[in-house]
């Protein structure tokens, strides 16, 4: 069970730093060149000047009731905005990022408590084992070998082991199967287990940290979209 745990774990933190290192800065270049392959359309779209006046009026909308002095223009003005978003979004993707490792850090505690407490039942069973193979090694001691010749060959007749016998072979042919199934058993049930845990926290990661994740903020969509619409004109 631990080792599900911790492989689950050791996993977990690979994605959620793959993640926000290099898919996250990726998902914002993407999104943004998208944007950009959109405003640039070739000139023999016969809709061309209906997608022009869609994204001008998209600007005079988003714009018209932004507040800026007289002096400055509003191409400087939606930059300034455009530096705030892209400040505010690492922010909140930093905060993101750390709430996904403090997470991770409560899965990885639970799995040491889980492998203590294994680890201290298992140290229980060994001493309790061994202590009963010295109760047994103390109770041979005080055997009494002076019982008759008739005792003796009974009890030799009763421990002897014909190895080559046919039932024998049989046997030892079923423990070996039982043991395998057993042993197939244990993997199927291991491995499915693994695979739930795995599957449940690519849910639950997806859920609650990708799809909150902030790939461009708002104020730098308008000033991308403002800034090609411009070169355009």
């Amino acid at each position: 069970m631990y080792s599900i745990l911790f492989h689950v774990a050791g996993i977990a933190i690979i994605e959620i730093c793959f993640y926000f290192i290099y898919i996250g800065p990726i998902e914002s270049s993407i999104f943004e060149d998208k944007i950009k392959h959109l405003i640039y359309i070739p000139n023999q779209d016969e809709n061309i000047q209906n997608i022009y006046n869609s994204i001008q009026y998209f600007l005079n909308e988003s714009t018209k009731n932004l507040k800026y002095n007289n002096n400055e223009s509003l191409k400087n003005y939606l930059l300034q905005q455009s530096n705030k978003g892209l400040e505010l979004r690492n922010t909140k993707n930093q905060e993101l990022f750390y709430q996904s490792i403090k997470y991770w850090l409560y899965f990885t505690l639970f799995s040491i408590f889980i492998f203590l407490i294994y680890y201290y039942n298992y140290k229980k069973y060994l001493i309790k084992k061994k202590n009963g193979t010295t109760n047994i090694l103390s109770q041979q001691n005080f055997i009494n070998y002076d019982s008759d010749l008739d005792d003796e060959m009974e009890m030799i007749n009763l421990t002897l082991y014909r190895k080559n016998s046919i039932d024998d072979e049989q046997i030892e042919q079923l423990k070996y199967c039982s043991k395998n199934n057993k042993k197939n058993i244990y993997n199927i049930l291991y491995y499915s287990l693994f695979a739930f845990s795995l599957i449940g926290f690519q849910y639950l990661f997806f859920k609650f940290i990708v799809s909150k994740y902030i790939p461009l903020s708002n104020d730098e969509l308008r000033n991308i979209i403002y800034k090609d619409y411009e070169s355009l004109l």
